[in-house]
């Protein structure tokens, strides 16, 4: 593998040179990848490790196996072979029922692995698997030359060839602090196959049952190390179910943890916009798992998420608040049910210039930004919107009669005057006197809104 490495190595070298330097020069073909192209013949060439059978030889080996009528000792050992190979015959009863009489079914290790490798691919979706398992429990337990994986799966034989597989393993997953790839790498379990699937699925379970034992004792690094095994270790693999995955994500958002470890909410919000199974749930095109979640989990991420975007508008758009606006609705942005930011042209240029994270906000055709929050009440859904410049009172729209009119909170660009100030949606005005907070939250309690 030395050629190999070697290489590619050049190619990316040369990838990697910028123009004029010393190392743009141009790519020898033959130099570069020559021996790259040798070494893939070479491994070509190199019998595979699996031995799987060729279309011919399965063909002509299905063809004795027709003949025989049932009596496996008419087919040649390479015909068996080929045939436990075949996923669909490995698992056929009929054919189970007739290797398992083979005398040299014990000795010969590409039998048993071929069966083995059709048994989990198949995991327990054939007929009559108790049959097939009682097979491989016999084959593996007996078969008299050393091998690394059948010496492997002998010391679990009882528990791996059963209907408790998937339970055994994902324990030792969970136990061990086991990343799902890794540990099917280790087993020599093809992630894709039914037993792969499984034990992902019921992984992911375990861990969601230990960790509701668990998760009042759980703190500091210890917190971190559960989070991160599920997120970085079990929750990667594609097989995860949607069942699954949305109970543990649930569980997780709902850890107490969440509230009171800042670096633990983080790391739970990174992972939720960032995975493509999730993403922000406020948008309209938001993945489809967030409707499994359980709705208090999937309304506390939005508070978060509503709660980032109110300290962003009033750190970064609102320096001077006179009127302590953010305080006030720090007590109520948890309860958000929808949240966004309107940049007006000024801020839009001053962000782009002055951050360089990718942020998401509307635009406002206007001379102040906005801060859009809507609120569910027990009668009324309302939409309160803070400008960023002084002078401008808090807007009360009726949220469902805007939403109608103007189809979205998070649209691209929005007017002032003729949509975020617009008269026909708005239910209520306050300026910010004296008394503006008062007014406000009494106010908002008439519809069951009150500070948290």
């Amino acid at each position: 593998m030395t050629v190999v490495t070697d290489a590619l190595a050049r190619l990316r070298a040369t990838e990697r040179a910028q123009f004029g330097g010393t190392l743009a020069v141009a790519l020898d073909g033959d130099q570069a990848i020559g021996g790259l192209l040798e070494a893939l013949k070479v491994l070509e060439r190199a019998p595979s490790r699996e031995m799987r059978p060729s279309r011919s030889t399965l063909i002509e080996a299905k063809a004795s196996w027709a003949a025989a009528d049932g009596e496996i000792e008419h087919l040649t050992g390479r015909e068996i072979r080929a045939l436990c190979w075949d996923i669909d015959s490995a698992v056929n009863p009929t054919f189970v029922r007739a290797v398992s009489q083979h005398p040299d079914l014990v000795q010969t290790r590409r039998w048993i692995e071929g069966l083995v490798l059709a048994y989990f691919a198949k995991w327990r979706t054939m007929e009559d698997p108790e049959t097939l398992e009682l097979v491989l429990r016999k084959a593996v337990g007996a078969f008299p030359r050393h091998n690394p994986r059948l010496a492997m799966y002998r010391k679990v034989v009882a528990n791996l060839f059963s209907a408790a597989a998937p339970t055994t393993m994902g324990t030792a997953i969970v136990d061990r602090g086991y990343g799902t790839a890794a540990f099917m790498h280790h087993w020599k379990i093809d992630p894709a196959s039914g037993l792969g699937e499984a034990i992902a699925n019921e992984a992911v379970n375990i861990w969601r049952q230990r960790h509701e034992k668990e998760k009042h004792a759980l703190r500091g690094d210890l917190a971190l190390r559960w989070l991160r095994q599920l997120t970085q270790g079990l929750l990667t693999s594609s097989m995860v179910g949607a069942v699954a995955l949305t109970r543990a994500v649930s569980a997780l958002i709902m850890w107490d943890q969440c509230e009171q470890d800042p670096q633990i909410q983080e790391a739970v919000r990174t992972f939720l916009l960032e995975d493509p199974r999730f993403r922000d749930p406020r948008l309209p095109n938001r993945n489809a798992n967030w409707d499994l979640c359980a709705e208090a989990a999937r309304q506390r991420v939005v508070g978060w998420l509503a709660k980032g975007d109110l300290l962003f508008f009033f750190k970064f758009i609102i320096r001077d608040d006179p009127h302590h606006r953010r305080d006030f609705w720090l007590r109520y942005i948890g309860q958000a049910v929808d949240a966004s930011v309107a940049l007006s042209e000024e801020d839009h240029i001053r962000l782009r210039a002055q951050v360089r994270d990718k942020l998401t906000y509307s635009r406002v055709d206007g001379a102040t930004s906005a801060f859009l929050m809507r609120f569910r009440g027990v009668s009324k859904d309302f939409l309160c919107i803070e400008f960023s410049e002084t002078g401008n009172a808090l807007h009360v729209h009726d949220a469902d009669a805007f939403v109608a009119r103007f189809k979205s909170i998070r649209r691209p660009r929005f007017n002032l005057r003729t949509e975020l100030k617009n008269t026909a949606t708005l239910f209520e005005k306050f300026s910010h006197f004296q008394i503006w907070q008062y007014r406000v939250q009494s106010f908002l309690s008439r519809y069951g809104i009150r500070p948290t």
